[in-house]
C-alpha cells in the first residue's frame, strides 16, 4: 500500500498536471506545450518479483489513459532480492494482447 503522501501526490498531479509541471519543472502555468510522450518513474525500496507486474500495470494504464508513448524507469533503491540479471525490457502477453515494456 502506498504511503499517504505518495497517494496524495499522485492524485494532485493527476488532477492538475499543469500545476505539477509548474511546481516541479519550472514550466509557467500559461506555457504552450505539445506533449509527445510521457516519462514514468517508479522508485522501489524493497524488491519483490511482483514489482515487475505492477510496473507493467502502471505503464499500460498511463498509455491507455493518455494515448501517448511512455518511457518508464524503475529506480531500485536496494540490492536485496534483485536478480543478478535484471531485464531491460519486460515482455507481457495476455491472450492476443502482447507488449514489450
Amino acid at each position: 500500500m502506498p504511503a499517504p503522501f505518495d497517494k496524495r501526490f499522485k492524485l494532485l498531479t493527476d488532477d492538475d498536471p499543469r500545476a505539477a509541471l509548474a511546481a516541479f519543472g519550472g514550466i509557467p502555468l500559461d506555457a504552450e506545450n505539445d506533449v509527445e510522450f510521457l516519462i514514468h518513474f517508479e522508485a522501489v525500496s524493497r524488491y519483490r518479483p511482483s514489482v515487475i507486474d505492477h510496473q507493467v500495470d502502471y505503464i499500460r494504464a498511463s498509455v491507455s489513459k493518455y494515448r501517448l508513448p511512455c518511457r518508464s524507469y524503475m529506480l531500485l533503491l536496494t540490492e536485496g532480492g534483485v536478480p543478478d540479471r535484471f531485464p531491460r525490457f519486460i515482455d507481457c502477453a495476455y491472450g492476443d494482447y502482447q507488449a514489450r515494456i
